[in-house]
């Protein structure tokens, strides 16, 4: 399975695939409002529906992200963007 969990940790692994919302939904719903960790050092790409879901126990709860040596995309999108890069 792509999505596991240990406790307060929950451990995302290969390629995560919106079959996995769902999975990860009841997951947060059993483990809020605990503090999580969300393992992705084992990741390599993640569904937006599974990213929206995570940044939004984010905003509602204190948790970390573990996240591989290589900066994926959407280890990006969780930290947030830099605003100095943009262009007008």
């Amino acid at each position: 399975m792509a999505i596991t969990s240990k406790g307060n940790k929950i451990i995302l692994k290969a390629v995560i695939y919106e079959d996995q919302v769902l999975v990860l939904r009841k997951k947060l719903i059993k483990l809020a409002p605990e503090d999580l960790e969300f393992n992705m050092s084992d990741c390599d790409d993640v569904h937006l529906a599974v990213l929206q879901q995570m940044l939004a126990y984010k905003k509602m709860y204190n948790c970390t992200f573990k996240f591989s040596d290589s900066i994926k995309n959407y280890q990006k999108i969780i930290e947030g963007f830099d605003t100095q890069n943009c262009t007008d």
